[in-house]
């Protein structure tokens, strides 16, 4: 559909919101900011795009944490991308972490 259409509205939210789903980041993010060129106030490509970098973000924040396990900054980062996405007990779970680690932190 988008080599026929490359500027297809419908086809780009849907392609870039598979690439999200899927972990592609990158792709995901490329799609929403095509969206945006084609219509600039295109309130759910802003918000997917967003989403997208709070996904990559956690995503690197974990990459951290299995090299540092008790890196309290990146618990504490991750712990806030979690809240912001509303996946509350992984959040909850990363500050309690947070916590333990360093108590001065809480």
């Amino acid at each position: 559909m988008l080599n026929n259409e490359l500027n297809n509205i419908y086809a780009l939210r849907s392609r870039g919101e598979t690439y999200r789903l899927m972990g592609k980041y990158n792709e995901a993010l490329a799609d929403f900011n095509k969206l945006l060129e084609i219509e600039p106030g295109y309130e759910l490509a802003l918000g997917k795009r967003g989403e997208t970098n709070f996904m990559m973000a956690i995503d690197d924040l974990t990459k951290s944490l299995t090299i540092e396990q008790k890196n309290v900054f990146a618990l504490s980062y991750r712990g806030s991308e979690f809240y912001k996405l509303k996946i509350f007990e992984e959040s909850f779970e990363d500050l309690n972490k947070t916590i333990a680690i360093e108590p001065k932190n809480a």
